[in-house]
């Protein structure tokens, strides 16, 4: 019995651990790059998201209410991402304008409903992003493929007793678009030397 248990909780530690752990390696395009890490500015200028959903929901099985209308379609998850990843950019004091370096950014956010699909399981993300000077030259590209999110540790306890019980769900989703932008911001200010 102790061995299971013990088991269990490498199993469960080893999916703790798995979270945003992807580490990316940039390839600069323009060498060397005129970017400089945590002072170039940018600012969004192609955003698109990809949204593909996963997970059994009775209301499709059955014919009805094929559209679960209290999660965001793909339109309105784009526009949630543009505003925290702007949010971020401006955090940063990164934030610029047409005059900067220009950004085009590709999410594909792979929305995972609990049985009943009305609360979700981590999302399944992987992201792409080119950096163009304003003379519309490739200067860098980026991405990360099939992460999750990883809160710090007591948030992330805490967010797995919410996944187990059922309870993360549409209130909830804006939590992990954040932590998604904030990640993919951060990746972008590290970009140059």
């Amino acid at each position: 019995m102790k061995k299971v248990i013990i088991g269990i909780m490498l199993i469960i530690s080893a999916f703790i651990l798995v979270g945003c752990s992807g580490k990316s390696k940039s390839i600069y395009i323009v060498n060397p790059t005129p970017l400089k890490k945590e002072s170039s500015k940018y600012y969004v200028k192609d955003l698109k998201v990809n949204l593909t959903e996963q997970g059994f929901l009775p209301e499709n099985i059955l014919g009805i209410n094929k559209e679960n209308k209290s999660f965001l379609d793909e339109q309105h998850l784009r526009e949630e991402f543009a505003q925290f990843l702007n949010n971020r950019l401006r955090e940063k004091g990164i934030l610029g304008d047409q005059n900067d370096f220009a950004l085009s950014i590709v999410i594909d956010y792979h929305r995972v409903f609990h049985m009943g699909g009305n609360a979700l399981m981590k999302p399944i993300v992987s992201h792409r992003y080119k950096v163009y000077d304003k003379d519309s030259t490739l200067l860098a590209q980026d991405g990360l493929n099939q992460y999750t999110t990883k809160y710090a540790y007591f948030e992330e306890v805490a967010v797995s007793v919410e996944l187990l019980a059922m309870q993360w769900d549409a209130e909830d989703e804006p939590k992990d678009v954040k932590m998604i932008s904030e990640l993919l911001i951060d990746d972008i200010s590290r970009l140059g030397w």
